[in-house]
């Protein structure tokens, strides 16, 4: 069953992506990224697609990094080594005591 569990976790995880993106703030940051380029062609020319990318890229990033942010425990590359932390507070622990 551990793949039953990696499998449901990834779900998770992609569904978490989407409703990011679909609920209000997602819902705004991407009306705000379409309709950036509309205001900014007129005064900036083909520069606007440049402009557009490394906003799109940045403001993407940090809703990406906000999702991976908000379950930090699991078993992921990612995710924090809970596991490992308690078992090296435990042998600390007993050392002391």
């Amino acid at each position: 069953m551990p793949g039953a569990l990696t499998q449901s976790r990834a779900i998770y995880v992609s569904l978490a992506r989407w409703r990011s993106r679909l609920l209000f703030p997602g819902a705004f940051m991407i009306l705000w990224l379409t309709t950036l380029p509309l205001t900014l062609a007129e005064s900036m020319g083909w520069v606007t697609v440049v402009i557009c990318f490394i906003v799109a890229f940045a403001v993407l990033g940090i809703d990406a990094m906000a999702v991976e942010i908000e379950n930090p425990f699991g078993h992921d590359f990612n995710d924090l080594p809970l596991g490992e932390s308690q078992f090296l507070l435990e042998i600390e622990i007993v050392q002391a005591a």
